[in-house]
């Protein structure tokens, strides 16, 4: 399903209250009792946190009726969403520092809208849900949309809805909290060409498989060798539990750049404070890591830069000469990926595109022999075949590109709806790593100056 984001006159209907930034001290309110163990300040600071379990910390914690936030069409803009309005003081004290981590300036816009429920109830009724309809095959989406203030199912056509709505009943939820659509079904982006030495994200990467061709989405120094990541999907063996030594080539056949040495197989339990209640198992991500040959040249930390963005449309495939990479500076955390921010993405097939996040943080019921892909991120990103793996980053938080020479990565691009181009699907780099289990070196992924990162 595509997300339309209106304009902001459209979206506030209803309670707006405009508020200017105020100076005062932070105030802040204990909880009101000791909240899950994926919701402690220590899980906040180490970075090992999704956008909706920040979420639902901060309605838990720091800011009773907190109901999330997003951001308006051209992106500079926030309207935050409480369902108790006397927590306004407590939610400009936090937006105060969360705006330059959305890329905004101190001055940005903010606007009150008032809503029915808190991030944290629209989070234990989802959990509810999943575990409900975990095992059932006709449903494609899951999802907390902050914007409608509901839940949201996309079931696969209208006698899953029906099927879905019967057990939905036995949960004796609201009326009002959750909504059931119709979403079709996803699939792979499998299909920058040229050969690249030293070898950049962005690029063409290839095996010897049928729609095997995809793009590199980073390197990455580990256990002290260069490895880049890519989707899984891209290997022979899909999502297996190790590495299975699939040859990668970059651009095609003649040219073996690196072995494929760790994917992560479907896993049950509780990950980054997301549980898992899938029959076949769940993953974060659809990622793989792969070890560089030894004679290969690795621009560590880099991104290839083509000549212009596409949006609605494929983009620029040809490498500027004078400026021919962005850096990667530092991660777009997961928690600050709100509705509204412009990313962008590199890719084999359709270049450089550009888009803003239409749906946050949901899970994808993959069905069939694969498990649930849980903190998927919606963008309207033009994406094709062959564009899978491609990196997922921020340049700016605008429609325009600019000069500047570094980005902020956020994650790796892992498909889309079939023939639906300017829907594309993204897991987080903070999803990656803990599928992947090496989030302890997140920090091996961004450029340095002296090419292998200190302390990796």
């Amino acid at each position: 399903m595509r997300s339309a984001l209106p304009r902001l006159a459209v979206l506030i209907a209803g309670v707006i209250i405009p508020i200017a930034c105020a100076d005062g001290v932070p105030v802040g309110l204990p909880p009101s009792q000791s909240p899950p163990a994926h919701l402690t300040r220590a899980g906040i600071s180490e970075g090992g946190v999704t956008l909706d379990t920040h979420w639902e910390w901060l309605a838990v914690n720091r800011i009773p009726g907190f109901a999330g936030y997003y951001l308006d069409q051209e992106g500079r803009s926030v309207v935050l969403l409480l369902a108790d309005m006397e927590s306004q003081e407590l939610a400009m004290d936090y937006m105060r520092e969360t705006l330059p981590r959305l890329g905004l300036s101190a001055d940005a816009n903010v606007a009150f809208r008032h809503v029915k429920y808190g991030f944290d109830r629209l989070r234990r009724e989802h959990d509810r849900v999943y575990a409900a309809i975990g095992n059932h095959d006709g449903w494609v989406q899951l999802d907390v949309d902050e914007r409608e203030n509901r839940l949201y199912i996309g079931a696969v056509d209208d006698a899953a809805r029906i099927e879905l709505a019967a057990v939905i009943d036995t949960l004796d939820l609201p009326s009002d909290i959750l909504e059931i659509g119709i979403s079709p079904r996803g699939g792979p982006r499998t299909d920058v060409d040229d050969r690249v030495r030293s070898v950049v994200a962005g690029v063409q990467i290839d095996r010897s498989e049928p729609y095997s061709t995809c793009t590199l989405g980073f390197n990455f120094y580990y256990s002290n060798k260069y490895h880049f990541v890519t989707a899984s999907h891209c290997s022979d063996d899909w999502y297996t539990s190790t590495g299975d030594a699939d040859a990668f080539r970059q651009p095609v056949a003649g040219h073996q750049i690196g072995v494929e040495v760790l994917d992560s197989g479907f896993w049950y339990g509780t990950r980054l404070g997301h549980t898992c209640y899938g029959a076949r198992g769940c993953r974060l991500s659809d990622s793989d890591l792969v070890l560089y040959d030894d004679s290969v040249s690795v621009a560590h930390g880099e991104i290839a830069r083509p000549m212009s963005p596409g949006y609605g449309a494929p983009g620029s495939l040809t490498i500027q000469t004078s400026n021919p990479t962005w850096d990667i500076e530092e991660p777009q955390p997961a928690a600050y990926l709100p509705v509204g921010m412009w990313l962008n993405k590199v890719g084999r097939t359709s270049g450089w595109t550009r888009g803003q996040v239409t749906k946050t943080c949901w899970t994808y019921n993959g069905t069939g022999s694969y498990g649930d892909f849980l903190c998927t991120f919606t963008t309207d990103i033009w994406s094709e075949d062959g564009d899978s793996g491609s990196p997922i980053f921020r340049e700016n938080n605008s429609r325009n590109s600019s000069s500047q020479s570094w980005v902020l990565l956020a994650g790796i691009l892992y498909g889309g709806p079939n023939g639906v181009w300017t829907e594309t699907w993204f897991g987080t780099l903070s999803g990656v790593t803990a599928d992947l289990g090496i989030g302890s070196g997140l920090f091996c992924v961004f450029w340095t100056p002296f090419n292998v990162p200190y302390g990796c």
